[in-house]
């Protein structure tokens, strides 16, 4: 096997694949060796990766409950109706071998519609400049910010709630549990992003997942950040009101205090603010959230920074604030923007 086969799998690829499914459900040295090489080799598969070994677990898992209970039911109602007939002429006696073909018939429809319901997944996205609301099947609140994405599978019922994102999404967790010395799976509630995976009962936070960086920031509560590398968990720890953590892949890279936490919720109500940023920062905000194409005559323009914060509520006003501050020159044209130095 060789690794290039995989580069360009997506999440339905990886359920598609045979020896893929094969690790998963039948794991062996040799099998663990290529897939973990695989992903240190690649680490930006591991999200891929991930999902859709959960989606083949969870599979297996309800194939197996699901398909025990009814097939029980379903041959004890036959069971009975064979005893209630034993006075019926020989003549029927074929009649049990087709009751018997279809309740399989329809244990097996029932099986495939059953898996099929539970593990139907859900994709919300984002364009850009768009945010959109979304309330999740627990009455969880969820906003997306533009140029996002939000997948679930629709059997919250049976197992943890979980989410998969990308771009930044502010949620507000519907707190389930009523004992906190016994806390069911239904409970709990999962985000996994580039690597980590935020846990939490109930409680407002800010993820943003960007550029191969992930940040999370709490505005109350409290929530558990786990690093996984190859779905082992290395290192976890519980954040306070007000903190900040980024992390670069799996990896924690900084953590910090809000002074005001309640910020980071601006780009709700499409206020745009940054905290002493250079133009790259600002840059990359235009291109990953609206959508825009910028060029800078002088890369080294990049490294520029504005002292302080700016709190601004579109882009014109953007612009206008690095153009007077920076003692730049920005020509727009649609989409377009340059940016560049103005000519003594």
């Amino acid at each position: 096997m060789e690794f290039s086969t995989y580069l360009n799998y997506t999440v339905k690829d990886f359920l598609g694949d045979d020896t893929f499914i094969s690790w998963i459900t039948n794991p062996t040295d040799k099998k663990d060796q290529f897939w973990q090489s695989f992903l240190n080799k690649y680490p930006e598969k591991e999200e891929e990766v991930s999902r859709a070994a959960q989606v083949i677990k969870a599979y297996r898992k309800q194939d197996t409950s699901f398909n025990r209970q009814n097939q029980l039911n379903v041959w004890n109602r036959i069971e009975a109706s064979i005893r209630t007939q034993k006075q019926v002429p020989a003549k029927v006696i074929s009649r049990p071998v087709w009751l018997r073909m279809a309740a399989v018939f329809l244990l097996a429809t029932g099986m495939a519609f059953t898996v099929w319901q539970f593990n139907r997944q859900e994709t919300i996205s984002t364009g850009f400049g768009e945010i959109r609301t979304v309330i999740l099947p627990d009455q969880s609140e969820v906003i997306l910010n533009s140029n996002s994405d939000l997948t679930y599978f629709s059997g919250w019922y049976f197992h943890s709630r979980e989410v998969w994102i990308n771009g930044e999404v502010l949620f507000k967790v519907k707190h389930l549990n009523r004992d906190s010395l016994n806390i069911k799976p239904s409970e709990r509630f999962y985000v996994h992003s580039n690597g980590i995976e935020v846990e939490v009962l109930g409680t407002t936070f800010n993820v943003k997942s960007r550029h191969e960086k992930t940040n999370v920031s709490l505005l109350n509560g409290k929530i558990k950040i786990a690093y996984l590398s190859s779905f082992a968990k290395k290192e976890s720890l519980i954040m306070e009101p007000g903190d900040d953590l980024e992390f670069n892949h799996n990896r924690l890279v900084a953590k910090k205090v809000l002074s005001r936490p309640a910020d980071i919720t601006l780009w709700t109500a499409r206020r745009l603010i940054f905290n002493n940023p250079s133009l790259r920062k600002i840059i990359e905000t235009l291109q990953d959230e609206y959508g825009y194409q910028v060029s800078v005559t002088d890369p080294l323009l990049q490294n520029l920074k504005i002292d302080g914060e700016i709190k601004v509520s579109g882009v014109k006003e953007l612009l206008e604030t690095i153009a007077s501050t920076l003692h730049l020159r920005i020509s727009q044209s649609d989409k377009n923007i340059i940016i560049s130095k103005i000519s003594k």
